[in-house]
This record gives structure tokens, sequence and C-alpha cells, in this order.
């Protein structure tokens, strides 16, 4: 599974402006999947002005 998390800046020289959204609708079942939508909605922050880096994460899931 995968872990879609966007980096969200309003400055490029302002850590503080800074913020780290995960991508909650659903964990991704590949990859490629993951990395489209985090373009996206990377591409969707541009437009209104953000700076967005967009990333992936793989983790395992555990059966209770």
């Amino acid at each position: 599974m995968w872990l879609g998390i966007l980096l969200a800046c309003t400055s490029p020289q302002d850590i503080t402006t800074c913020d780290v959204k995960a991508y909650m609708k659903n964990a991704f079942a590949s990859r490629e999947a993951c990395v489209s939508e985090m373009d996206a909605a990377a591409k969707y922050a541009a437009t209104i002005g953000l700076i967005a880096r967009p990333y992936c994460f793989s983790f395992k899931t555990k059966n209770i």
C-alpha cells in the first residue's frame, strides 16, 4: 500500500509557511496510482499560489 503526502508552502524562503497534508481518502494500491494522484494535487496547489512537492511512501498493513 502507498500513502500520498503533499508538502505545500506559501513562501520558498520561509519554512514556517509550509504544511504537510496526507491524502486521507484512501491508500493507493500501487506507486504509480499514488504518484499520478499526488502530482495532480501538486499541480492544483500551484494554480492557487502554493509551492508544492508530492511524495509517496510505501507501508505494510497488518490484519488484526
